[in-house]
């Protein structure tokens, strides 16, 4: 509140001033923001991405287990090994 305790008016110069500095800080700030939204998304798609790999490998395992699969043998990715049937 710098411009409050101030005892003496301000010329209309200075307020132009002072407004344009508060426009300038605020630009700024909300650049910052857009900046932090944006790094935000990524982290969250990052998260989603990453959610998704873990849901399919269980899924993976699951039907690992399901055809008779040790839930120990995985490949090189860390998925659980499918036998295949041979005909």
């Amino acid at each position: 509140m710098a411009l409050m305790d101030r005892k003496k008016p301000t010329s209309p110069r200075h307020a132009l001033q002072e407004l344009a500095k508060g426009e300038r800080t605020a630009a700024a700030l909300e650049d910052h923001l857009n900046t932090l939204e944006a790094r935000i998304e990524e982290l969250l798609a990052r998260a989603d991405e990453e959610k998704a790999t873990v849901d399919r490998a269980a899924e993976d395992e699951d039907a690992a287990d399901a055809n008779g699969t040790s839930s120990g043998e995985t490949t090189a990715g860390g998925h659980a090994k499918r036998e295949e049937a041979k005909s």
